[in-house]
């Protein structure tokens, strides 16, 4: 689909919902189609620029992949943002951890110094980062949890309510 069009026609509810930031009003389509709007593309006749260039330039380019890696981040983490920050700190917890058990086995099984190697700085350090990673996801979830409890929003859109026969 075309998401370059600038011309896009949404309800008023999806229109009081869409948060633009920065420069996401390129993508009013995809922040619509998480909103719960159903896209559809009708045609649309443009017309060939009459005056001035266009100021579409390399720099423009950095910004919207900048964006894009934001939406990826905010479509897949936003309300479980431990999720990704939880198993990168664990990772790294873990890297750090199979390096020290290395630097102790050649330590005490071969009786080498291990002091004055860089390796042990870096064991130490992927532990810490990997700890101070965990709790930045923790804070994260904590802070979408207060977000949405202090806005008396859900992390979910109710499109339609049905009752039925039987149901209790």
């Amino acid at each position: 689909k075309d998401n370059g069009c600038a011309l896009k026609v949404f309800t008023k509810d999806i229109a009081k919902d869409l948060n633009l930031y920065g420069e996401m009003h390129r993508f009013i389509t995809l922040l619509a189609h998480l909103e719960g709007a159903q896209i559809k593309q009708v045609p649309v006749k443009h017309h060939a620029r009459h005056a001035g260039v266009s100021k579409y330039g390399l720099e423009r380019v950095f910004k919207v992949v900048a964006d894009m890696m934001l939406l990826l981040f905010i479509r897949k983490y936003f309300q479980r943002p431990i999720h990704l920050f939880g198993i990168f700190g664990f990772l790294m917890i873990l890297l750090g951890v199979l390096i020290n058990i290395y630097l102790l086995v050649i330590k005490l099984g071969f009786g080498q110094d291990i002091g004055t190697r860089p390796l042990l700085i870096f064991g130490l350090m992927f532990i810490l980062a990997g700890i101070q990673v965990f709790t930045i996801g923790i804070v994260m979830e904590l802070l979408i949890r207060t977000y949405y409890e202090s806005q008396k929003k859900r992390p979910y859109r109710i499109k339609k309510v049905t009752v039925g026969d039987g149901l209790a």
